[in-house]
């Protein structure tokens, strides 16, 4: 049996497991170019490095209120990669998982010595005046130098690991798909009148909108687990609906299947909750896998992330509908909101019986 992970939080430690690599610990850049600590592997041979995006570009390092795909760089990738390059890596495996960038890369290749210019032949984020190349910036790029890039790249050989056959652009695109869990949104709250835009706390991720809170209850808490950020949509759609109900809620994002060690380490405190909710697209075997592992009420809800067989959310509904972990309800596919009020229904019993 070998282990298996998506590309995403948790590759890197399957990787170093499977090829007695050691660990690499570096000073880099999160998403929001904040320094912080990362770590990426090397091979027990050293020649070849594991990079998870996740581990410095990822979504998690970025509070939900600062998504902005927009602002958000891979700039810290490149930096590990440059590192890697450095230590004598010719061989990458770069896991693209869980990010919290929609810059096509062009942050990972900044700091890896590429130069860009627009059309006039300005040069457009240049790290020379602290401007990391992200999403807004795009559009502006017409031309790349590469004599500045670092020159160990010619004889370098990159596999990037993923769950997803995306292409950048189009209707099935990355863009299109992901950019909405990493904080992207069509500007309709945007567009409205001042005084309501100010009179409601609007988040673009779960395109949820809600004014005062209702009274927070005493007692019960909920846990709403997700197999990925790519649910998030719905992962936050529940959250948000709890907060404006005035029930405690914690999330705990990316404890998908393909990596269990993300999800056992975490079990302490999903136990500790009064009641469950799984979010899960693509084969949706994660309530199964929760349900065997707690006894509080449990409620799972299908999305429509996946493509292919997935069926936009039909295969994760038909997963969890004949699930195997006796008790578990199911909500229709990315029903975050009715998931959250069916858990409410559980902590109104609990607040009122204890």
């Amino acid at each position: 049996m070998l282990p298996v992970a998506d590309g995403g939080e948790g590759m890197l430690d399957v990787l170093l497991a499977a090829s007695n690599g050691k660990r690499i610990t570096v000073r880099a850049h999160d998403p929001l170019m904040q320094p912080c600590d990362a770590s990426y592997g090397i091979s027990g041979d050293g020649n070849t490095a594991f990079v998870e995006m996740a581990a410095i570009s990822g979504l998690p390092l970025v509070p939900a209120d600062k998504r902005n795909p927009m602002k958000t760089t891979t700039f810290g990738t490149g930096e590990l990669i440059r590192d890697a390059l450095e230590r004598g890596c010719l061989r990458f495996v770069i896991g693209l998982g869980g990010s919290a960038t929609n810059d096509a890369g062009l942050g990972m290749l900044q700091a890896l010595g590429f130069r860009f210019f627009d059309k006039e032949g300005h040069e457009v984020g240049s790290m020379k005046k602290g401007i990391a190349l992200c999403g807004a910036l795009l559009s502006a790029i017409s031309s790349i130098d590469s004599s500045s890039a670092h020159p160990a790249l010619k004889k370098a050989c990159f596999t990037a690991a993923c769950d997803v056959r995306n292409p950048f652009f189009g209707p099935n695109g990355a863009a299109h798909v992901f950019a909405p869990q990493k904080g992207a949104s069509p500007d309709v709250f945007g567009s409205m009148p001042g005084e309501i835009k100010e009179a409601y706390d609007y988040d673009p991720l779960s395109r949820t909108a809600f004014g005062d809170t209702m009274p927070e209850r005493k007692r019960g808490s909920v846990a709403i687990v997700s197999a990925g950020t790519a649910d998030g949509f719905v992962t936050f759609e529940a959250a948000r609906t709890l907060t404006y109900l005035g029930v405690h809620n914690e999330v705990f994002e990316d404890c998908g299947v393909a990596g269990l060690w993300r999800l056992t380490e975490k079990l302490p405190a999903i136990n500790a909750c009064d009641c469950v909710i799984v979010v899960a697209g693509l084969d949706a075997a994660l309530l199964s896998v929760v349900g065997g592992l707690i006894s509080k009420p449990l409620f799972g809800v299908p999305t429509s992330v996946g493509y292919g067989a997935a069926e936009g959310g039909k295969a994760a509904l038909a997963s969890m509908l004949a699930s195997c972990a006796p008790g578990a309800c199911v909500l229709n596919i990315d029903n975050g909101y009715g998931a959250a009020c069916a858990a409410a229904r559980v902590i109104h019993v609990i607040e009122h019986n204890n």
